[in-house]
């Protein structure tokens, strides 16, 4: 009897690796569905930073695909001329329905991870409906401006904390995004201000950029991933320049920036600073 029963382990052993061999292997792509009401093209878009792809609309306005996503993290799904952000990760089955005629207001998403997109939706939709309008908000006086400013991202952070989603990782990567989007705002604002006031000999106080102190502006994967962090780079090193002496000085910063991506990418926006400028544009491609 002993004998039977180590023949038969003996038997089911490769099985059973074999089922946790399955088990444990990792799912690399998201099922993604969804339908479309009142379409205006034919097909829906996913992007995001070195990824697109386009899924066909079914004759029901319906459509569904395996998506084989290099990283977990932020996208943006193209309906039309329409777009929102969404946030996915490998494993996960969601599908998205929107209306295009009510597009901020229908879409919703059912499925793993439909939390934090359902979320991402709603933030959008409250930005839009709650905003100061751009020209209102940087052309708020500093003292103004930073109570604004901070007022937005704690409120922001606390409808983040409020939605509850158990996906700590997304809840890491939403709070550095905001962090973002509100240095984002202290970057910018000293350009805009004076963009919009005309006040051109304005300048802002003495401790106002404390808040970028230490800042790591060599973050190759927060550059990829945040809008806010590119902005904040590009702002770092292109400062204003009028002379060939300030050229020279911001163009040798960027050429000591150690990712050759960032670098790249910040030379990409000089060149396009510098394109309508033909004598900054000379120097520009003299020091390249």
């Amino acid at each position: 009897m002993k004998k039977h029963l180590k023949k038969l382990f003996y038997l089911l052993l490769p099985i059973s690796l074999i089922a946790c061999e399955t088990k444990e292997k990792a799912i690399e792509y998201v099922l993604f569905s969804g339908t479309i009401e009142n379409p205006t093209s034919e097909v829906v878009k996913l992007v995001g930073n070195e990824y697109s792809v386009e899924m066909d609309l079914n004759s029901d306005n319906s459509f569904s695909d395996t998506l084989w996503i290099p990283v977990n993290g932020y996208y943006t799904v193209v309906a039309g001329s329409e777009s929102s952000a969404m946030f996915l990760n490998k494993g996960e089955v969601i599908s998205m329905n929107l209306n295009t005629e009510e597009f901020d207001e229908t879409i919703s998403y059912l499925g793993t991870g439909a939390e934090k997109n359902n979320y991402l939706a709603k933030k959008y939709m409250n930005s839009e409906l709650n905003a100061t309008s751009f020209e209102e908000f940087f052309a708020l006086d500093e003292v103004s401006f930073t109570e604004k400013n901070t007022s937005l991202f704690t409120e922001q952070v606390d409808f983040l904390m409020s939605s509850k989603i158990p996906d700590e990782n997304f809840i890491e990567m939403e709070k550095k995004a905001l962090k973002y989007d509100f240095l984002s705002n202290v970057s910018n604002y000293k350009e805009y201000y004076v963009y919009l006031t005309k006040e051109n000999d304005f300048e802002v106080s003495d401790d106002f950029y404390t808040k970028l102190k230490g800042f790591d502006y060599e973050n190759e994967n927060d550059f990829k991933t945040y809008s806010s962090y590119r902005t904040i780079c590009v702002n770092h090193y292109i400062t204003e320049v009028d002379d060939k002496e300030g050229l020279e000085k911001t163009f040798k910063a960027v050429k000591g920036i150690k990712s050759d991506y960032i670098k790249n990418e910040v030379l990409g926006n000089f060149r396009y600073s510098f394109f309508l400028h033909p004598i900054m544009s000379l120097i520009f491609f003299t020091l390249c």
